[in-house]
């Protein structure tokens, strides 16, 4: 199952594709001298498409494909609205909760990325940056 991590909640800037560099942001830190950074990542675990437009009420979804199983990290991401799926699993209609955690209900045109995902927050998960390419500058 590919695991790709973004920046934002609107998951659209992926940082975690290998040999793509493409996402950058204004901060740095000097990991030689002990300096770290802390960021709210968003992890996606795979992406679903919209089988067919719905509105911002509809609460019953079409898929193209099947919703995995109930494991406890059921809230999706369609644009910039967050939905937490509460039945369908193992089907490729699912029943949702609309406008999770105060966004906004909008309505999403047929075949719009559907992701399941979950906010890692700073002590539910570690991030460890290694360096794979070029001379090993460990000393």
């Amino acid at each position: 199952m590919p695991l790709r991590a973004f920046a934002e909640a609107a998951i659209t800037n992926v940082f975690t594709l290998t040999g793509d560099f493409s996402y950058s942001e204004n901060s740095e830190a000097d990991g030689d001298a002990g300096q770290t950074l802390t960021r709210l990542l968003y992890i996606t675990f795979f992406q679903r498409l919209l089988s067919g437009g719905i509105d911002a009420n509809q609460v019953t979804i079409e898929l193209d494909y099947v919703w995995t199983s109930d494991d406890g990290k059921n809230i999706a991401i369609c644009e910039s609205e967050k939905m937490l799926v509460t039945a369908g699993w193992g089907t490729t209609t699912i029943i949702v909760t609309r406008g999770y955690h105060s966004t906004t209900k909008s309505s999403h045109a047929d075949t719009t990325p559907f992701r399941r995902c979950y906010k890692a927050l700073a002590n539910e998960a570690t991030v460890k940056a290694v360096d794979i390419e070029g001379t090993d500058q460990a000393g």
